[in-house]
């Protein structure tokens, strides 16, 4: 009887040392800090899942400069550090250069922390899209921080001035207009096909 006893507790005690020996704290000498822009919190089948949006704190000049692996040990140290604190199942941090990239949901980078069930393979998994450079987040950002001013009553209802917004952008970042890419494609206006 206390043979059994003995073999239940240990099976107890050794079952949070596997699960802790699986996923161990990585090693991340080149992490920025951040900040969480967002967060969601979901149970499913009593697993936790976190999702959270961060954004680095460096300014947009330090992405030219930025490496892939700078980037993934950023985002790891950020998991690993959001995971400890939250202790899901199921991490997710993505990676956003700012508030604009969020709000249309266009993430640079996505890591995954996965741990503690049977039905989660455990372990990281990570992606990098791609880093943007300077010029690219600048005119991201000028471009949907000035759109709303932009919006206009057209024959169909509200639309974009696009030409007006291009010029202003244009200027602000003077640059001819015609070198310059916008973050979204021009819709066909009133009488245009």
């Amino acid at each position: 009887m206390h043979q059994v006893l003995f073999i239940i507790l240990l099976l107890f005690l050794c079952t949070p040392l596997k699960v802790q020996a699986a996923v161990s704290e990585p090693s991340t000498p080149r992490a920025l800090p951040y900040t969480v822009l967002a967060s969601e919190k979901e149970e499913i089948g009593g697993l936790l899942f976190r999702d959270y949006a961060i954004s680095l704190r460096c300014s947009i000049d330090d992405y030219d400069l930025m490496t892939d692996s700078q980037l993934r040990d950023s985002m790891i140290a950020a998991a690993w550090e959001l995971f400890l604190r939250d202790g899901a199942n199921c991490t997710t941090v993505r990676v956003y250069p700012n508030k604009y990239y969020l709000q249309h949901s266009k993430s640079i980078a996505v890591v995954r922390l996965r741990t503690g069930s049977e039905y989660l393979e455990e372990g990281w998994s990570w992606d990098v899209d791609f880093i943007p450079t300077r010029d690219a987040i600048q005119l991201y950002s000028l471009w949907y921080s000035l759109r709303p001013d932009y919006i206009v009553q057209g024959c169909y209802g509200l639309e974009l001035d696009y030409d007006g917004l291009l010029s202003v952008v244009a200027s602000r970042l003077a640059v001819p207009k015609e070198l310059i890419s916008p973050p979204e494609e021009r819709v066909a206006e009133c009488g245009e096909l």
